[in-house]
């Protein structure tokens, strides 16, 4: 349970969101310093916020790239600034038609990741191996416009907005093993269907 320090003073956060709620306007209001306090952090949270998460995908970019030539990867939009904030990875040879992704959907309400297509493609067949073969390395996927293989993410956070999920983004490198290992696993599923579907479609 969080704790916050001032003038001497421990106010425990309860898990309740209505008695959450009152400690936090009950410090907020105790006097003028708490308040300029949490105009500071409020200004400055969505600042932060995107500071560990642009570090933790460029330790991630970072993994996935260095031994694969040919590839490129962003961190564009960012996670929750809009409907479909993003960290993607792919080949030069897709030709920016698909993309390994995770995404924080409808500004993070839910997470999801998988193969994504870009909008120029919606009229194009899918690739109908690799919703086969997400489904076989068990990974529960959905084909939808705007994807081949589409995967609601719960581990290791289904929900990335939290404090909690955000402290062990910035500290946990297991957190970091766990989202590679993710992408790895959708790479080798999906790299050598998409280089043959992606050749077939360039004759």
């Amino acid at each position: 349970m969080p704790i916050w320090r001032h003038n001497k003073r421990r106010i425990l956060m309860p898990k309740n969101p209505q008695d959450d709620l009152e400690s936090v306007a009950s410090f907020m209001t105790d006097s003028q310093e708490n308040l300029a306090i949490a105009t500071s952090v409020y200004d400055q949270y969505e600042t932060v916020r995107q500071r560990i998460l642009r570090e933790f995908f460029a330790k991630l970019r970072h993994r996935l790239i260095k031994n694969r030539s040919g590839w490129w990867s962003e961190y564009a939009p960012p996670f929750f600034t809009t409907t479909y904030g993003a960290f993607k990875i792919a080949k030069d040879s897709w030709s920016g038609e698909y993309e390994i992704r995770i995404e924080a959907y409808d500004f993070g309400d839910k997470m999801i990741g998988g193969v994504s297509r870009c909008k120029e493609v919606k009229g194009r067949p899918y690739c109908a191996p690799i919703f086969e073969a997400f489904k076989e390395a068990n990974w529960p996927a959905r084909q939808r416009a705007s994807y081949e293989a589409e995967v609601t993410i719960k581990s290791p956070a289904a929900d990335w907005r939290t404090a909690e999920t955000l402290w062990r983004i910035k500290t946990k490198p297991e957190f970091l093993d766990e989202v590679e290992g993710m992408f790895l696993s959708w790479i080798k599923i999906s790299e050598p269907l998409l280089d043959k579907f992606v050749a077939e479609i360039k004759k």
